[in-house]
């Protein structure tokens, strides 16, 4: 019997919507089978007040370089917790994050023995089992704690590294585990049981694009490609790392961010559970004969979600560029200039660009209205042009 035990650590995060937040840290121990005892670490962000919140849990499987990304960046705690959401994780490998926190006031355990951690680039094989998480997500829905009262829903996320374990789980027991997975950027592996599955939303970039990953009417499964999108978007850490690299014109990567997108689409899939609202529909590449992903004059690919400024033909937008090797992250080339009277029309293009993305349901109003704000804060110049001078949040 799978086990959530009392806190080894409790700490007051913030305050969300004027809900005060806690984080929890303790130990999750059980069995995935006939001496195959575990004793893992836990982490769970709620209400201080079980009362209050969604009585929703988020759930995300530690990457193995950059711990909880959905969390901590790319859906973000401000989205996350301003909207009542509740958040859990728990260690399942041995592999440098993989175990959440390598360090916990217990013995660390996976398989019935104890384990030692390895660096993520380790040709060593992985100690892991991704049961723990499956028990992990019943012991959630299964509880009335006192931390965290009863639970209604726990839906799982991940993205890149945490995104190829949420398919891991899907591998081995289908897609029952959650209620809605919003799995992104991470290699496409085709769902199984499918008559029976929960409802999955695959969310890639240009970048992670693979076409097997593309609808086949599935009522239960939604697919969103993110035209010009690079597999991390810009943040504070690559405008960090990448400023000075080359030509203004690349610092900071690109500016076709999709988080805004993504946290568009994580409350769609919330409403399709809660409320039976169908969620957005699939956004996929057009292709020409070949199966290649059409281009227009820019170079530019066709269909997919399409951010105002590779819809107007801002620049040519690159979602992949080596940069030391890493080719991770985006780029952009000749970013057009506006004269003082073409910005008007430019105005009212990209306006209606954004206010399609709302409608479609690709946009949450907060994110409809930083777009048009972040567009108009150094006219004539595009959005691009703010992106590339700094002006435009990356977040």
């Amino acid at each position: 019997m799978s086990s959530i035990e009392d806190p080894t650590h409790s700490k007051d995060i913030g305050t969300f919507n004027n809900i005060a937040y806690v984080r929890h840290r303790g130990q999750f121990r059980g069995a995935t089978g006939r001496d195959r005892e575990y004793s893992v670490p836990y982490e769970i962000t709620v209400p201080k007040n079980p009362a209050q919140g969604q009585r929703l849990f988020i759930f995300e499987p530690p990457h193995v370089r950059n711990g909880l990304v959905a969390r901590d960046s790319l859906l973000g705690e401000r989205f996350l917790f301003g909207n009542g959401y509740s958040h859990a994780s728990v260690g399942f490998g041995n592999r440098a994050g993989h175990i959440l926190d390598p360090e916990p006031k217990f013995e660390l355990r996976i398989g019935g023995d104890s384990i030692t951690i390895i660096p993520p680039d380790s040709d060593k094989p992985e100690v892991s089992d991704v049961e723990i998480i499956r028990q992990f997500a019943a012991a959630l829905r299964q509880s009335k704690s006192d931390l965290f009262g009863e639970v209604q829903h726990v839906y799982a996320t991940g993205f890149s590294d945490s995104g190829a374990t949420i398919y891991d789980i899907y591998k081995t027991f289908g897609h029952r585990s959650f209620d809605l997975t919003l799995a992104g950027t991470a290699p496409f592996v085709s769902p199984v049981n499918i008559k029976d599955q929960s409802p999955i939303m695959v969310l890639n970039t240009e970048a992670d694009f693979d076409r097997h990953a593309v609808p086949n009417g599935n009522p239960k499964y939604r697919y969103y490609a993110i035209a010009g999108g690079p597999h991390i978007p810009d943040a504070m850490l690559t405008r960090k790392v990448f400023t000075g690299q080359g030509p203004p014109a690349i610092a900071g990567t690109t500016p076709i961010n999709w988080l805004l997108f993504a946290r568009a689409l994580f409350k769609a899939g919330d409403q399709w559970i809660r409320n039976s609202k169908q969620p957005p529909p699939n956004a996929t590449f057009k292709f020409n004969s070949r199966g290649e992903i059409e281009r227009d004059e820019r170079l530019n690919a066709l269909g997919g979600i399409r951010h105002p400024a590779i819809e107007l033909g801002e620049a040519r937008f690159i979602a992949s560029f080596d940069r030391n090797g890493w080719d991770l992250f985006g780029d952009y080339r000749k970013p057009k200039q506006l004269t003082d009277g073409e910005f008007p029309g430019y105005l009212r293009s990209f306006t209606r660009a954004t206010d399609a993305l709302r409608d479609a349901g690709y946009l949450l109003p907060g994110g409809h209205a930083r777009l048009i704000r972040e567009v108009q804060l150094s006219p004539p110049n595009t959005y691009t042009l703010n992106y590339r001078d700094g002006l435009v949040l990356r977040n």
